[in-house]
């Protein structure tokens, strides 16, 4: 119950941080350069974070 409720909590505090965060960011990787909303990049962030997070722990889980 515990982990669920710190998950519930932090789930909420990073909805209200990528939400308050609107105006426009220019990105640039390598060459390429683009402006998007800082909430889309923050959302592009954390779901890179999470899939490397996955593949970290079943890498992990088969050794």
């Amino acid at each position: 119950m515990l982990k669920l409720s710190i998950f519930i909590i932090l789930a909420l505090l990073t909805a209200v941080f990528i939400l308050s965060n609107t105006h426009i960011a220019k990105v640039n990787f390598i060459r390429w350069e683009v402006e998007m909303p800082t909430f889309l990049l923050l959302i592009i962030i954390l779901i890179i974070g999470i899939v490397l997070g996955f593949i970290a722990a079943k890498a992990k889980k088969k050794k």
